[in-house]
């Protein structure tokens, strides 16, 4: 495919990064001393393919003296981020928290992100990562002989993530990794299952004019084509080992990642302008998701286990996926009259097997990275008591 096509092809599928609806929140209310119970973290390593050739993916695992290795939860960050994310410092920690509910927590690199070893050329596609999490899960629960060597080499000893065949897996993905986890049980239920998943931050219904304007322009721009990499939230150009965000690039990412008002956590105020917060992705990757994120994982949904709960959970000032139909129903790419959160919605309730089992909800006062907001702790609450409903305490 040339590159101009997959251009093209990609701002027309771009408007498939979308997530929908709501519910009133739930409060979970930690026991006396939880908020303060020390959480052990340890490395982890994932021996993983991309495509045929052996890599290596690294994550964190968390562990609080009430973590139940039958209960795992797995979190997978968003295109552009890493494992990070979830665990920005110990006071203030998506990971940590829902370790101190009772869960075994690991939160993993994606291949080519963060710690995760980075392979020969730019070949990494949205399918491979999530064929990449199937391994992860069997390796999660022991089930999966890996070759022992490879290129890549074999995971450092004591770094194996083995918890145990009967431990319920749960996924929880944001953003691009909310893309992962949608389609997941569909193409890997009856192989490789799991137990619940959460699509925070995607939706499979459309975007806004804003998002694709700005992800066409990185898509179009020479400097992000020659360096075969790309970030929506960095400079044109900027690289895996390069990256650099101007004043411009900075007010932009406020205004997609963050909410106008809306406080962000205690001492991230300066976070959305940090290169550090951002990495490059592969441009192959960033053609791969545009261009089979949505309409993958609608087949997907519709190859769904019936019994399998799904929490679809959004942000309401969501400047991809926005819950305001008047961002989200101009252009060839919206959501429709109902917004875009609705519309993810009703089309799991209409194509899943799982309808029954569809639950939505949205944070209120977040923007798209909810990670970063002073709201945060809501879904942690929420994602704790709505596991707690549906049988997984």
């Amino acid at each position: 495919m040339s590159g101009e096509v997959a251009r093209k092809r990609c701002r027309v599928s771009v408007a498939s990064l979308a997530c929908a609806c709501a519910l009133a929140p739930l409060t979970w209310t930690p026991r006396a001393g939880a908020s303060s119970m020390q959480v052990a973290t340890k490395t982890v390593c994932f021996e993983v393919h991309n495509g045929l050739s052996q890599s290596r993916v690294f994550g964190t695992r968390f562990r609080a003296a009430n973590s139940s290795l039958s209960r795992v939860i797995v979190l997978i960050h968003g295109v552009s981020g890493n494992r990070s994310v979830w665990d920005l410092k110990p006071s203030y920690s998506v990971a940590r928290r829902l370790a101190r509910a009772g869960y075994l927590v690991i939160a993993y690199d994606l291949l080519t992100a963060g710690a995760s070893t980075y392979p020969a050329g730019n070949t990494v596609t949205f399918e491979a990562d999530r064929d990449m999490l199937a391994e992860i899960v069997q390796q999660i629960r022991g089930t999966y002989p890996l070759p022992t060597a490879g290129a890549a080499g074999p995971c450092p000893a004591g770094e194996a993530p083995g918890i145990g065949s009967h431990a319920k897996v749960i996924l929880i993905g944001h953003s691009g990794g909310g893309a992962l986890v949608g389609g997941y049980p569909g193409k890997w239920g009856k192989v490789t299952p799991v137990d619940a998943v959460v699509q925070d931050g995607f939706s499979n219904a459309g975007t806004s004019d804003e998002a694709v304007r700005v992800i066409g322009a990185k898509l179009d721009a020479s400097a992000n084509i020659k360096a075969g990499q790309l970030s929506v939230f960095l400079d044109d150009g900027s690289t895996r080992t390069s990256s650099l965000i101007s004043p411009v690039t900075c007010t932009e990412n406020r205004r997609l990642l963050l909410y106008p008002g809306i406080r962000t956590a205690p001492d991230l105020d300066g976070i959305a302008c940090a290169s550090s917060s951002f990495e490059t992705v592969p441009y192959i990757f960033f053609v791969s998701i545009a261009n089979g994120a949505m309409a993958g994982n609608r087949s997907f949904i519709a190859m769904t286990d019936p019994n399998i709960p799904v929490l679809l959970a959004f942000s309401d000032h969501d400047a991809f996926f926005p819950t305001n139909p008047a961002l989200s129903t101009s252009g060839t790419y919206g959501c429709g009259s109902a917004g875009c959160q609705t519309a993810e919605h009703d089309y799991w309730i209409a194509n899943c097997p799982c309808a029954r089992h569809v639950t939505t909800w949205t944070e209120r006062n977040s923007g798209h990275v909810f990670q970063w907001s002073s709201t945060m702790p809501d879904f942690t609450n929420e994602v704790v008591n709505w596991l707690k409903a549906v049988g997984i305490r």
